[in-house]
């Protein structure tokens, strides 16, 4: 399963924008530090990059630093996932 990153407005004095992802896109299973899985269009294949959180919302998180906002993130199986593994989309 994938998911778009949602870029936010943020209220006036703070940052220009947020970005958003759902939660279950968070793998926090095999590091100490927080990441996320990315998916490559051109390639099909996922990688794994270290984000670091602000404040969850309901079922979104914000991601401080990690991403632009313009990332496809896999927002579900992750457990399953391995480096660099090609991978099959459904409902992108």
């Amino acid at each position: 399963m994938t998911a778009n990153v949602r870029v936010a407005a943020a209220a006036e004095g703070a940052q220009s924008r947020l970005v958003v992802v759902p939660v279950s896109a968070i793998d926090t299973t095999s590091r100490s530090e927080p990441s996320i899985w990315l998916y490559d269009e051109g390639t099909g294949r996922v990688s794994r990059k270290t984000i670091r959180l602000g404040l969850p919302n309901d079922d979104e998180i914000v991601v401080l630093e990690g991403l632009s906002g313009d990332e496809l993130v896999v927002s579900g199986g992750l457990w399953r996932l391995k480096e660099n593994e090609t991978v099959a989309v459904r409902g992108l």
